[in-house]
This record gives structure tokens, C-alpha cells and sequence, in this order.
């Protein structure tokens, strides 16, 4: 492969992984406030 075509690929991932990091990393804090079921709520201090 040529460095043009790796550096891209090396940038779609870095683009695509940084999001999908970041919604699953919140997305597990305010699942955790915010259960479907409130018994189970705990309360985490973010």
C-alpha cells in the first residue's frame, strides 16, 4: 500500500473510533443514572 492510502485509513479510524468511544463511555455513565428499571439505579457521582 502506498503511505497516502495508509495515512487515510489510519485517519477514517481515528474519526469513526473517537465518537464511538466517547457516546459509549457516556452513554454507559447516564445509563447508569437512568436505568429501565429504577430499582436498580446507583448513584455515580458524574
Amino acid at each position: 500500500m502506498k503511505h497516502s492510502s495508509t495515512h487515510f485509513l489510519k485517519i477514517a479510524v481515528l474519526l469513526i473510533g473517537t465518537p464511538v468511544l466517547a457516546l459509549s463511555i457516556f452513554g454507559l455513565l447516564w445509563l447508569a443514572n437512568n436505568p429501565a428499571n429504577p430499582d436498580y439505579a446507583y448513584n455515580i457521582p458524574f
